[in-house]
């Protein structure tokens, strides 16, 4: 499936660039993960910020809470193709950031996995 890809960019014949709607997810869960709950004052839901930072400092595996607000937040938005199976955390990216592990489920019900920075 294809999603318009993020960050947003415009190809040269002026339509916007595509990519693949895993992407797009993990791309706007990433989006989620760096705004303030207070970001977008219409929509706290979507700001995760918070949430991925106090994941970010436990070294607890598994983080069910934050997984149950990144699925409610892709509902709002409408987004029913993806949803997280399981959302843990990993090592540390190279800026030293946490690495999350996401597991996801797709329109045919299979796995596919993930990971980003965040924190």
């Amino acid at each position: 499936m294809r999603s318009t890809a993020f960050p947003i960019r415009v190809a040269p014949d002026g339509t916007l660039v595509q990519g693949e709607l895993f992407d797009g997810v993990l791309a706007i869960i990433r989006v989620m993960a760096g705004t303030s709950t207070g970001g977008w004052p219409h929509a706290p839901w979507f700001g995760l910020y918070e949430s991925f930072i106090e994941a970010a400092q436990r070294d607890r595996q598994d983080h069910e809470g934050l997984k149950d607000a990144v699925n409610a937040a892709l509902t709002k938005l409408g987004i029913s193709e993806y949803s997280v199976q399981a959302l843990a955390t990993g090592g540390f990216a190279p800026d030293g950031r946490r690495v999350f592990r996401l597991t996801m489920v797709g329109p045919d019900g299979r796995s596919i996995f993930g990971e980003m920075a965040a924190g």
